[in-house]
């Protein structure tokens, strides 16, 4: 299928699944913290309350 709403699934299984695969090299509190917050990730940026937005620049800048 190739409509809208099957494209957007794909893309978001694909960065659920990058998500997935980053978290597994973190610690165990910033595994789970992000866990709790992964919706962050799919909403958009100026939707977004300011903690929100901090908690996307940590999980998104974090190092392993």
């Amino acid at each position: 299928m190739a409509d809208r709403f099957h494209f957007s699934r794909y893309i978001y299984w694909a960065m659920d699944e990058v998500r997935r695969q980053v978290q597994k090299e973190w610690d165990k509190y910033n595994r789970t913290k992000c866990k709790c917050m992964c919706h962050v990730f799919y909403k958009r940026a100026s939707k977004l309350l300011p903690k929100q937005h901090r908690y996307l620049q940590r999980y998104t800048c974090l190092k392993h």
